[in-house]
C-alpha cells in the first residue's frame, strides 16, 4: 500500500496543514508520498526535508515574523480586501476587487507581477537555500500550471525553491517562474486539490487536506461586471474543489474557509484548527478499524 498526502491551496489557510501532519505524525499514520500545490507545496516540501512536525510549526511561525517574508506586504492585501470589500467578497480570489480601485493598473503595463521576482526570490532562498526536490526523506512532489501547454506539471526533481515558488505564484501578484524554459504558475489554477496527480504518481490511498470552502456562499450582489466577475470566478473555484475533492479516500477539512487569504496573523489559530479537523477524522476511522489495520499492516504500533 503507497499512501499520499495531499496537500491543496489556500495561502494562509493552508497553515492549517501543519495541524494536520502533527496529528498524522502523533497518531505514527505512514506517509509514502506527499503532493502538495500552492502553500501545500511549501508546506509539504519543508516536511519532506525534515518530516518533524514540530520543528516545521517553529520554522514557519519564525518565517512569519521574518524581514523576507513582511517584504511580500501580505498586509497589504489583506488590509485593501477587508476595508474595501463587504464580508461576503473577502475570502474570493483579490483580482477583482483591487482592479476596481485601479491598484493592478499602473504595474500591469511595466511587469508581470505586483510582487518583484526579486523579493519571490529571497524568500524561496531564505526557506529553502540550495535544497532539491530529490532530496526529500520523503517523497515530495509539487503541482504547477504550465502556462505555455496549458496543462499541470507534476515537479519532483530540480531546485525546491524554484518548484515551490512556481506553485504558489498567483497570478499578477507572484511573478511566473520558468522551468525547463517554460513559465509556470500557480498549480491551483488547475488542481486545487491535486489528488489526481497523487493517483497518476502510483497512490493506492490518498489522504487529502481541503483547505477551501465546500460551500457556495448564496449571499451575493450584482451592482457591475466586476461583481459578476467575481462571482462566476467563485462559481468555477466551487465546482472545481468538489470535483477533485471527491476523489479523496481520507478528507480533512479544517474549518477555515472565513479566514482571510491573505491573513498569516493568527497561525497558531489556524494549525489548532487543523489538528482539531484531524482528530475528528481519525477518530471516525478509528471506529471503523481502519487506522488499525494500516498501522498493523505497516507494522506499527498504535
Amino acid at each position: 500500500m503507497k499512501i499520499a498526502l495531499v496537500l491543496g491551496g489556500g495561502a494562509a489557510r493552508g497553515l492549517a496543514h501543519i495541524g494536520v501532519l502533527k496529528v498524522l505524525e502523533e497518531e505514527k499514520f505512514p506517509i509514502h508520498l506527499i503532493v502538495g500545490t500552492s502553500i501545500g507545496s511549501l508546506i509539504g516540501a519543508l516536511y519532506a526535508l525534515n518530516p518533524n512536525a514540530k520543528e516545521l510549526e517553529k520554522r514557519l511561525l519564525e518565517y512569519i515574523e521574518s524581514e523576507p517574508f513582511k517584504k511580500l506586504r501580505m498586509n497589504f492585501f489583506q488590509q485593501e480586501t477587508e476595508k474595501r470589500e463587504k464580508p461576503r467578497r473577502r475570502f474570493l480570489f483579490p483580482i477583482p476587487s483591487l482592479l476596481e480601485r485601479g491598484i493592478f493598473i499602473g504595474r500591469s503595463l511595466t511587469r508581470l507581477s505586483f510582487i518583484s521576482p526579486e523579493v519571490i526570490q529571497e524568500n524561496s532562498r531564505y526557506l529553502f537555500g540550495e535544497s532539491r526536490l530529490e532530496e526529500g526523506r520523503i517523497p515530495i512532489n509539487i503541482t504547477t500550471t504550465d502556462l505555455a501547454s496549458g496543462t499541470e506539471r507534476i515537479l519532483s526533481r530540480g531546485l525546491m525553491r524554484d518548484a515551490v515558488a512556481a506553485s504558489c505564484a498567483i497570478p499578477s501578484i507572484s511573478p511566473p517562474v520558468y522551468i525547463e524554459g517554460s513559465p509556470m504558475v500557480d498549480g491551483g489554477c488547475i488542481s486545487l486539490v491535486p489528488i489526481s496527480a497523487a493517483r497518476r504518481l502510483g497512490a493506492n490511498m490518498i489522504i487529502a487536506c481541503n483547505v477551501g470552502s465546500n460551500k457556495l456562499n448564496p449571499n451575493y450582489h450584482l451592482r457591475h461586471s466586476l461583481d459578476v466577475a467575481a462571482r462566476a470566478y467563485e462559481i468555477t473555484l466551487f465546482f472545481l474543489r468538489r470535483r477533485q475533492i471527491c476523489k479523496a479516500d481520507v478528507l480533512i477539512s479544517p474549518k477555515v474557509s472565513d479566514i482571510n487569504w491573505a491573513d498569516f496573523s493568527k497561525a497558531r489559530e489556524y494549525i489548532l484548527k487543523g489538528e482539531q479537523a484531524t482528530r475528528g477524522v481519525l477518530k471516525g476511522l478509528w471506529k471503523k478499524r481502519l487506522v488499525k489495520r494500516i498501522q498493523r499492516f505497516f507494522f506499527l504500533s498504535s
